[in-house]
């Protein structure tokens, strides 16, 4: 049984096309170019553009129309998380010279809970 063309080609996953777009999103809203894209007037977030929608979506149903089946990550278990925190927290205080407080590995560890709850949503949407 051959594979499915999917399979072997060297193309981007869906997930990485959405993520890649999300990127691209922030960098604009960095560059404080927000709202919705107008093509005539060339003003908001090209990312947000229909067009660019569309695309992504499409990108989506064809590679499951090509055999493309989506993985679900591993999740990091509680202790992973923890250790991953331990890690970053030792690699800030080597770099600032000082010891940081528990509030500030709190603090990480709610920005990387975000950070990843925001990626997983705005991919969901497609």
């Amino acid at each position: 049984m051959q594979a499915p063309a999917w399979a072997t080609a060297n193309l981007s996953s869906p997930r990485a096309v959405c993520q890649g777009s999300d990127h691209l999103s922030t960098e604009f809203k960095l560059l404080s170019t927000t709202g919705e894209w107008n093509a005539e007037t060339l003003q908001g977030n090209p990312t947000w553009s229909p067009l660019v929608r569309r695309l992504t979506k499409g990108y989506k149903a064809e590679a499951e129309d090509q055999g493309y089946q989506q993985k679900g990550a591993v999740s990091l278990s509680g202790e992973e998380i923890q250790q991953l925190l331990e890690h970053l927290h030792a690699q800030q205080t080597k770099t600032s010279g000082s010891a940081k407080s528990a509030v500030h590995q709190e603090r990480l560890g709610n920005q990387l809970t975000m950070a990843v709850h925001h990626q997983s949503l705005q991919c969901r949407q497609l």
